[in-house]
């Protein structure tokens, strides 16, 4: 199992996400020398360097049909869910829309 998006939370707000997208930007992945090193970040970066931010998240007593919405509208792959005081509570991806579109037929 892989994971291709982390939330970035500070004192419990949600402040942003990084996903793999984010890690191979030019920007900021090294010249690539080797599979091995595809993922390879210069020192010099820091996280909100990277980050999405500000990111959509949606509320965890949402339809699962508003979470498809807001990820076609705006062309990203995963939703933070946030519960009734905002905290993060999870993230929704492409691959639950699927599994959940897969269980309902």
């Amino acid at each position: 199992m892989g994971i291709r998006h982390l939330i970035v939370v500070k004192e419990g707000v949600i402040l942003g996400i990084v996903t793999d997208r984010d890690l191979r930007r030019p920007k900021v992945s090294d010249i690539f020398k080797s599979w091995h090193d595809l993922y390879r970040i210069s020192d010099e970066f820091q996280v909100e360097d990277i980050m999405t931010s500000p990111v959509k998240s949606i509320d965890a007593q949402a339809d699962i049909q508003e979470a498809a919405r807001i990820m076609v509208a705006h062309r990203i792959g995963a939703l933070p869910v946030t519960d009734a005081h905002h905290g993060l509570a999870g993230i929704i991806t492409e691959t639950d829309l699927l599994k959940a579109l897969i269980l309902t037929t």
